[in-house]
């Protein structure tokens, strides 16, 4: 990954990912976060009648409460 060799991406830093995204999406950044210490996170589905944008942005803000770095934000452009 070059956004790792580029220092993007540091031991501690999150990842996050949509939960049930296609394993093309996922697995590359599972492989990031085993070489370089980072933690995979997954944006869980909503809830009915919750947006994926509000549960996205409701993780986001939970991880930076905690003082994390969020590296990376991987989502699909669409959703199935």
């Amino acid at each position: 990954h070059n956004i790792w060799r580029l220092g993007h991406v540091q031991n501690g830093d999150a990842v996050v990912v949509l939960e049930n995204q296609m394993s093309s999406n996922v697995y590359p950044w599972q492989h990031l976060c085993r070489e370089c210490g980072a933690c995979l996170v997954a944006v869980r589905q909503p809830s009915e009648g919750t947006s994926w944008n509000a549960a996205i942005e409701a993780c986001l803000l939970e991880l930076v409460a905690q003082g994390c770095h969020v590296a990376v934000l991987a989502v699909e452009i669409f959703l199935w």
